[in-house]
C-alpha cells in the first residue's frame, strides 16, 4: 500500500525503537545506536518513500541513561531527521532505556491519507 503509492506521496513519516535496557553497557561499542540499532529504521523510512533520496540529514545523539559510559563512547539515545529529495521529511528515533519493553513502529503521513497508516508493535 505504501509502497505502490497506494496512499499517495509519503510527507512525513516516522520509524523508532526502542529496546528495553543493555544488560552490559560496557560491551556496547561506540556507534551502535547507529551501525546496528538505526539503520533499520533508515531501511523502513526509505522503504516508505521509495525512489526518493535524502539530501539531508541531521543527528543527535547522547547517553543519557548509562550516563557511567558516556566516555567510552556509548550513546543510549538518538533521534535522525531526514529530508528527502521529493520534500519528505522523517525522523527515526532509537533508545536503549524502555522500561516496558520493545516498542517498534512505522508511520506514514501521505497526500492521500485519510490518517496516518501505522504498524505498531509493542513487545513485553
Amino acid at each position: 500500500m505504501v509502497a505502490d503509492g497506494g496512499i499517495g506521496a509519503p510527507q512525513l513519516m516516522r520509524s523508532l525503537t526502542r529496546d528495553p535496557g543493555i544488560p552490559d553497557p560496557g560491551a556496547v561499542r561506540p556507534w551502535t545506536i547507529f551501525l546496528e540499532t538505526l539503520t533499520h529504521d533508515f531501511d523502513t523510512l526509505n522503504w516508505f518513500n521509495s525512489g526518493a533520496c535524502p539530501v539531508e540529514v541531521f543527528a543527535a545523539a547522547d547517553a543519557l541513561a548509562y550516563l557511567d559510559f558516556k566516555q567510552s563512547g556509548l550513546l543510549d539515545t538518538a533521534m535522525v531527521t531526514i529530508r528527502y529529495d521529493n520534500g519528505a521529511i522523517a525522523d527515526a528515533e532509537a533508545s536503549f532505556s524502555a522500561a516496558y519493553g520493545y516498542d517498534v513502529r512505522g508511520e506514514v503521513l501521505a497526500s492521500s491519507s485519510p490518517s496516518p497508516k501505522r504498524c505498531v508493535v509493542v513487545l513485553r
